[in-house]
């Protein structure tokens, strides 16, 4: 017989680490049924505490899938979205774990790095499942309903990722068929009765279903957040604000965007002008993951993260595997923005860099245009401790969304002071934003959000909801077989569902798939480059 997700067996070994809680377990031995859960958790919520724990393995997660060094949870997924995009510049070598995405050649439904990121995320909406089953959403028990919010807040933002990485946006596309939705409700038919695939609409429909419940129960929570790993209410905000701007809802992306805000500052034009992103104890950081160093991720040196990202630390990336701007983007920055020192110009050399950071890259052969914006763990140079968090959300983002959304609602004079503003004020004193449009404002915004977010794993994001050609001519690709000009509404800009999901499902078949399409072919790049 077909059970539905051949990942739940390997997650519930492999990655749930508190798959056995308090929750699960009877006095006298055996397991206890559901609704026993749900009386203990509202007798005494907290021992939901290990299961909520289980959602923040998000960044955790060692090989959980594969024995691939790209298998390192979310991380890995955001990496892998920017990589597919045209200005996370790398290479085809062997340093490069993620040259299948880089290639195009992961799109089908046999490949590892698909079915690693099907897994995770679905590994993680598991987690969540397990937290939503235990707790009533009417619950009045403040501590059952800030364990509640973590759980649905980000439920909603995985099936979001989900639906980004296998289906086209949703404006325009909403009866296309997307993913299967699995919740609390469904999860224990799931093994015999399987899951369908359900439409665009269905899956955005979860969505905001799971943003608004985070949403309304952390207005009501006394609960306060031990760390930035948790969902606060302004994070849940601007999960929201994400999910509306996908959906061009302007009018509530620039609401959401504004009150995600309160409480949060973007980092000074000192701040950024020297390597960073290393450490979440600041006034812009609204969400992230926070690594210990005993984590298996960080012992293994080189599985993680900042090993594939940050040119100064330990890794891949100084190996070979550099991550790069893209040269049009680069040549956009005006000469005034800190922001342009996150990279290595022309000549190999940024103001923002130390010479001992320039000596050690030098030493390393970095190439021109490399980055320099992340910096290692507790700020020492190639530390072989990767165990910097990881940003998930800045409140930079919300003010890119509230300009966006505040244009695109009809008031692109109020939308482009909201971009100058932050611009001049924390990039570029020099900045003015000219764009007198709705149009010409989402422009500029997309503009400062290639430069801002680079490396934040939300490229891909834009490019699908913004329905751009993927387009890498100009951007300074050294592999020739790494310049593509997909068209926005190409199969090749969709994964397949995995074969162990066609296999396993029984309400899905092959018919029921994307479809099936050849490796985009390499084009020309006729650009003359100035980089002598």
């Amino acid at each position: 017989m077909k059970t539905t997700y051949k990942i739940l067996s390997v997650a519930l070994s492999i990655l749930l680490f508190s798959a056995c809680t308090d929750l699960d377990t009877a006095p006298q031995g055996g397991t206890i049924t559901e609704n026993q859960k749900k009386e203990t958790a509202a007798n005494d919520p907290s021992k939901v505490a290990a299961s909520v724990n289980a959602i923040f393995s998000r960044a955790n997660t060692y090989e959980a899938f594969s024995k691939y060094h790209l298998d390192f949870g979310y991380p890995s997924v955001m990496i892998t979205m920017d990589t597919r995009g045209y200005d996370f510049v790398s290479d085809d070598v062997d340093y490069n774990w993620f040259s299948a995405d880089l290639l195009y050649l992961a799109n089908t439904t046999t490949s590892a790095e698909n079915r690693i990121m099907w897994n995770t995320m679905y590994a993680l909406i598991h987690n969540t499942n397990a937290v939503a089953a235990t707790i009533d959403e009417a619950t009045t028990d403040t501590t059952a309903q800030f364990y509640l919010a973590q759980a649905l807040g980000e439920r909603a933002w995985c099936y979001f990722v989900l639906a980004n990485l296998y289906q086209f946006t949703y404006k325009g596309n909403e009866s296309k068929l997307c993913v299967p939705i699995i919740t609390e409700k469904n999860m224990a038919s799931t093994g015999v009765d399987g899951t369908p695939r359900a439409t665009v609409q269905q899956v955005y429909d979860q969505i905001l279903h799971d943003a608004n419940k985070a949403v309304e129960l952390l207005q009501k929570t006394t609960i306060q957040r031990a760390d930035k790993r948790y969902i606060s209410l302004e994070v849940a905000y601007g999960i929201r604000a994400r999910v509306e701007l996908s959906m061009e809802n302007w009018a509530a992306a620039a609401a959401d965007a504004k009150l995600a805000q309160k409480g949060y500052t973007p980092l000074s034009i000192a701040e950024v002008s020297k390597p960073g992103f290393n450490n979440d104890q600041n006034t812009s950081w609204m969400w992230d993951d926070i690594l210990a160093e005993t984590d298996r991720v960080v012992t293994s040196g080189i599985v993680n993260f900042a090993s594939h990202v940050n040119s100064f630390a330990y890794g891949y990336a100084n190996y070979g595997g550099w991550r790069k701007i893209s040269y049009n983007l680069f040549n956009q920055i005006d000469r005034t923005d800190a922001r342009r020192g996150w990279w290595l110009d022309k000549n190999g050399t940024s103001a923002n860099i130390t010479k001992e950071q320039a000596a050690f890259l030098k030493s390393k052969d970095a190439p021109i245009f490399t980055n320099v914006k992340f910096y290692p763990y507790k700020n020492i140079l190639e530390n072989k401790t990767n165990a910097a968090p990881i940003p998930y959300m800045r409140v930079e983002e919300m003010i890119l969304i509230e300009a966006e959304a505040t244009a695109m609602a009809g008031n692109a004079t109020a939308g482009a002071k909201i971009l100058e503003n932050f611009v001049k004020t924390y990039r570029d004193p020099n900045y003015t934003c000219t764009a007198t449009t709705p149009e010409g404002v989402q422009d500029a915004v997309y503009q400062q959000r290639r430069i801002e977010l680079w490396g934040e794993g939300l490229s891909w994001i834009d490019i699908k909801r913004l329905k751009k050609d993927m387009n890498r001519i100009g951007a300074y690709y050294t592999s020739k077989n790494a310049i593509f000009n997909i068209p926005a509404n190409s199969d090749n800009m969709n994964y397949r569902l995995p074969e162990s999901e066609i296999t396993n499902n029984v309400q899905i078949s092959e018919k029921d798939n994307n479809p099936v399409i050849a490796a985009p072919s390499p084009v020309i790049d006729n650009t003359q480059y100035d980089v002598k």
